[in-house]
């Protein structure tokens, strides 16, 4: 058995404390069952083989070794924004990742923050979810076919349901499964979260076309969540998104876009509106009496509202509005993937911790694929 620094014996018998637990969703999706969770010598022994704090840069790489240099050098203006987005939404969503089962009121028995890149047993340090796959699938069909096909997407996410590890959330499998199989999928209903997670290559892909932008958001989160809560959402990340691309943390206006996505919200969703009203107005207090108000449900109207209040609120520094994000309870990998997205459109992928690039999963390939949906639309601006 590996040796701990205090914060891997701490993230242990934290994560211990969770799962164990009728409660817990690891344990009531039938990962561990009664009898295995009893087993906390063994469970002890496999989670030390993979957890570590960010000094210890050995005892996570068990079963993932991160890339030494993945190459950003020759990333600069738009395009860098382009990668930061991508970057920024995989990182946010391996940050989460490993604490999604974890309540924050066992993190805080053992005095834990999850200060970065930081694996378990069941999430090597840097891997990330079906958020940031589904993400990058979108990516690659925006590369390949210039503008967005809702034939194009079935074909493909089809493909990826059928060869893919990584399970998708309850609405994407659902929606996977009535192509399969031809049946009705009802998406009226559908305010999932996961939704914003996987907007940014429309958001980067139509920054400087709002209409297009618009468009494209409603025709695509339709697919999915036909109903005007989710809509109002992307499309509100979405802007968030766009404004920030020609954008520095310098020249960033918060209170242009708040006042741009109220206005938007406004005209599509009452809810909506009444929650970011309150996100913008709340922006100076403290995100548990936030919390507290909103919500943490893996739903648009809770979720998501954390996540823009995360981007809104440490809008000048990355890594504190990443932090932010996933240290709220509750669907901890989604909320940092949509933060990530939005904050790493503002700073690029420079202004993103470059330990947290070498570590994430693949960051070439990311680096690549957002070089890539810059390159197939906007290589011969003069705006770069």
């Amino acid at each position: 058995m590996i040796d701990h620094c205090d914060y891997g014996q701490g993230l242990l018998a934290a994560l211990q404390d969770s799962i164990t637990k009728d409660s817990s969703p690891l344990y009531q999706r039938g990962v561990l069952d009664g009898s295995q969770t009893k087993k906390t010598d063994r469970f002890a022994k496999h989670f030390c083989r993979c957890v570590g704090c960010e000094k210890r840069s050995s005892s996570c790489d068990v079963l993932y070794q991160p890339e030494s240099n993945p190459n950003i050098s020759r990333c600069s203006g738009i395009e860098e924004k382009f990668v930061g987005s991508l970057l920024g939404t995989a990182i946010g969503d391996a940050l989460g990742l490993p604490f999604e089962t974890i309540k924050d009121t066992d993190l805080r028995a053992q005095r834990l923050y999850i200060n970065g890149m930081i694996g378990t047993l069941f999430h090597p340090r840097g891997i990330y979810s079906d958020d940031t796959e589904l993400t990058l699938l979108l990516v690659n069909m925006l590369t390949d076919s210039k503008e967005f096909s809702l034939e194009v997407f079935r074909q493909e996410i089809m493909k990826w349901g059928s060869t893919n590890p990584r399970t998708p959330g309850s609405g994407m499998l659902e929606y996977i499964q009535s192509i399969q199989f031809g049946t009705t999928f009802e998406s009226s209903q559908n305010i999932g979260n996961g939704l914003c997670s996987r907007i940014s290559p429309i958001a980067l892909r139509y920054y400087d076309d709002e209409h297009s932008l618009m468009q494209t958001v409603d025709s695509y989160a339709r697919l999915t969540h036909n109903n005007s809560t989710a809509v109002a959402t992307a499309l509100i990340v979405s802007q968030c998104i766009s404004w920030s691309v020609p954008r520095t943390p310098e020249t960033f206006d918060r209170d242009g876009l708040c006042e741009k996505i109220l206005s938007i919200s406004k005209n599509v969703d009452d809810l909506v509106y009444q929650k970011l009203e309150y996100v913008v107005h709340s922006l100076q207090k403290p995100i548990r009496r936030v919390v507290k108000t909103i919500g943490t449900r893996p739903i648009v109207t809770e979720s998501v509202m954390i996540s823009i209040y995360s981007f809104l609120r440490e809008y000048d520094n990355a890594r504190r509005s990443l932090l932010l994000a996933v240290n709220t309870e509750g669907d901890r990998d989604t909320v940092g993937a949509i933060t990530g997205s939005m904050i790493g459109a503002l700073h690029g992928v420079k202004g993103i911790p470059s330990q947290w690039v070498k570590k994430v999963e693949n960051p070439t390939g990311i680096i690549q694929a957002g070089k890539e949906l810059f390159q197939s639309y906007y290589a011969d601006s003069t705006r770069i």
